[in-house]
């Protein structure tokens, strides 16, 4: 009898040990500071699709998902929402570069289309804003893969 009482006891302090430690903030840093990870909110977009021209003609669309981490504190500042102007710069940086090869997107440099797309929010509001872009995915459509996709669905 005493021993399942001593057990129960037992449980209960590893329980509430758990979540006391759990509810504690995230590890410091060396130095005893946050890291920059834990101040930062991520926000994901919804896709963006920024139709592929060539050659005077739309040969399809690139799907893109797209999230970036932002400093809370600078978002707030913000008079416009930040969300709408990433999407501007990724779909506008996707449809001016006329050197992505749409039918081999494995040779698309994301890291130059990332480090242009936060080199412009910077520019636009004096500080960088956005730490860091993370692209989700990346696909191509052609006009006749969506045609048939809306075939299908009718």
């Amino acid at each position: 009898m005493i021993k399942n009482l001593a057990l129960g006891v037992w449980i209960c302090a590893v329980f509430a040990g758990t979540l006391y430690f759990k509810s504690m903030p995230g590890d410091a840093g060396e130095d005893g500071t946050a890291t920059i990870l834990d101040s930062q909110d991520y926000v994901a977009l919804s896709p963006i699709a920024v139709p592929m021209i060539r050659h005077n003609e739309i040969r399809g669309y690139a799907i893109v998902e797209v999230g970036f981490t932002i400093d809370p504190q600078l978002q707030a500042r913000t008079s416009v929402p930040i969300e709408q102007l990433l999407r501007s710069y990724v779909f506008s940086s996707l449809y001016t570069n006329k050197s992505i090869d749409i039918f081999r997107l494995e040779t698309v440099d994301l890291d130059e289309i990332v480090a242009s797309i936060k080199e412009r929010v910077s520019e636009d509001y004096g500080t960088e804003l956005v730490s860091n872009i993370l692209i989700q995915s990346m696909e191509f459509m052609s006009k006749s893969e969506i045609r048939d996709y809306h075939l299908r669905r009718s």
